[in-house]
């Protein structure tokens, strides 16, 4: 789970109220907790009744507080009733509250980018406001390609709404950071009948701050960034240990050309000894990506980026690099040297380990 899936863990829904054949398992690799999404008491927040605008250009404000990221149209930020009654006028159905519920969970079914989806409010604990939105398509795909070809949809839907992001997940997942919030697209395997599904969350991240405060319980909730004048700092991160776990993995040239352009790198420079690419987003995230070959097969693999060092050595962890020696990581067949430039780039080389 990378760094960008632990974030997402405070803005998933649970699939437990859901038909058996929405395996509970799904997401398991993504989310580990249940957040909340069911309110005991109203507690009037609607951030002290102030109007709020949605994704307004941030360069045209002076001060973003009451700018925020939104989900149909509709700010997050605000309290959940109102989220509701917003949602409902847009056509949105409430479902019922199951039986054994004894507080209410903001859950509807509506149409979310051409497909019917079941959306879920994630409300704060002490003042319910909605920090976070999360979509479910109740569709099951039997087949990886089947499921692929919908993520690339809803991908391309994402990033006209929200912007440009970055492959996560090994290619299983998408991110898009701004500096109101952010975007997960996941797609998941079902353990028990098999099958994919596919799903996507929106956060606030001022909202999600002001959330984070009142968590009684943050055991599994990635810290929030930080805001100044109403916009979040952007991470400098991408998922370039699952890059090049994949790269290494593919063995042949043809076969991780496919992958860099999967994760969308641009292709600069191509000889018969090595392949050059690069990759940026905004805010200030670059890297560059050099594949080397001999012939047909896969030599190494490196990228030199300007990461974020702490969120690079999380995801070096939960990407199952364990230390082999100074600088050298393994993780099965992979091997990763990982240094730094007088620059503060971060360093990474991937080949074929051997015994």
């Amino acid at each position: 789970m990378t760094t960008r899936q632990l974030r997402a863990t405070v803005i998933s829904a649970s699939l437990v109220f859901l038909p058996m054949q929405a395996d509970a398992q799904f997401f398991k690799k993504l989310f580990k907790k249940k957040p909340k999404t069911e309110v005991v008491a109203k507690v009037s927040s609607d951030a002290k009744n102030v109007p709020q605008t949605v994704m307004l250009n941030p360069d045209s404000l002076k001060d973003n507080s009451n700018n925020r990221n939104g989900f149909a149209g509709i700010p997050l930020g605000i309290n959940a009733e109102k989220f509701e009654r917003m949602l409902v006028e847009k056509g949105f159905v409430g479902q019922a509250q199951q039986a054994n519920q004894t507080a209410k969970t903001y859950r509807f079914t509506g149409d979310v980018m051409g497909s019917q989806a079941t959306v879920t409010l994630i409300v704060s604990e002490k003042t319910a406001t909605v920090y976070a939105v999360d979509v479910e398509e109740p569709t099951v795909y039997s087949k990886e390609a089947d499921v692929k070809k919908r993520f690339a949809q809803l991908k391309a839907s994402l990033v006209e709404t929200y912007g440009k992001g970055y492959v996560d997940n090994g290619g299983e997942g998408y991110n898009i950071m701004t500096r109101l919030g952010c975007v997960n697209l996941h797609f998941e395997r079902i353990t028990v009948g098999g099958g994919y599904m596919i799903g996507f969350s929106v956060d606030d991240a001022k909202a999600y701050a002001t959330a984070y405060d009142e968590m009684a319980d943050k055991e599994y909730e990635a810290k929030p960034r930080t805001v100044t004048l109403g916009l979040a700092e952007i991470e400098k991160h991408t998922d370039v240990v699952g890059l090049g776990t994949r790269l290494i993995g593919s063995r042949y040239f043809t076969r991780a050309r496919n992958v860099l352009k999967e994760y969308e790198y641009a292709t600069n420079k191509i000889t018969t000894r090595e392949l050059q690419a690069s990759f940026a987003l905004p805010g200030g995230y670059s890297s560059k990506a050099v594949i080397r070959r001999k012939g047909s097969s896969l030599i190494s693999f490196t990228i030199t980026a300007n990461e974020d060092k702490a969120l690079l050595e999380q995801a070096v962890k939960v990407g199952g690099y364990v230390s082999a020696g100074k600088n050298t990581y393994k993780n099965g067949k992979v091997k990763m040297v990982w240094t730094e430039d007088k620059q503060g780039n971060q360093i990474l080389k991937f080949t074929a380990a051997t015994r």
